[in-house]
């Protein structure tokens, strides 16, 4: 059940909550969903549990596009591209106004299939 510790009178509100948790394939298949010629990706470091999550619905119906928040360098970067490329998608940060680069960007991955 949820709680938080604002109800039992603690200062500040962290919250614990229940979730529901389904793959995309599964949402994909069960017919729940019908095939996204978008998505936008912000799970904090469960971008590639995502992603496999994913590879049935991105195999038979390949989005056009990806955005994805991914940090800029390191292994799930690296991971989270070499999964696109061999799906057939370019994929390349999108600047920020500022010119800045942050601890997390945004990523495009454009599907070229």
């Amino acid at each position: 059940s949820d709680v938080c510790s604002s109800d039992l009178g603690l200062q500040g509100a962290v919250c614990q909550f229940d979730v529901s948790v389904a793959t995309l394939d599964s949402l994909v298949h069960d017919a729940v969903l019908p095939p996204p010629t978008a998505i936008k990706i912000d799970v904090e470091g469960g971008e590639l549990a995502l992603l496999e999550g994913a590879k049935s619905a991105f195999a038979s119906h390949p989005p056009r596009w990806v955005i994805i928040e991914l940090e800029p360098e390191g292994e799930s970067f690296d991971q989270a591209h070499a999964w696109f490329t061999s799906r057939h998608y370019s994929i390349s940060r999108v600047p920020r106004d500022s010119g800045m680069i942050e601890a997390r960007e945004n990523y495009l991955a454009t599907f070229n299939g």
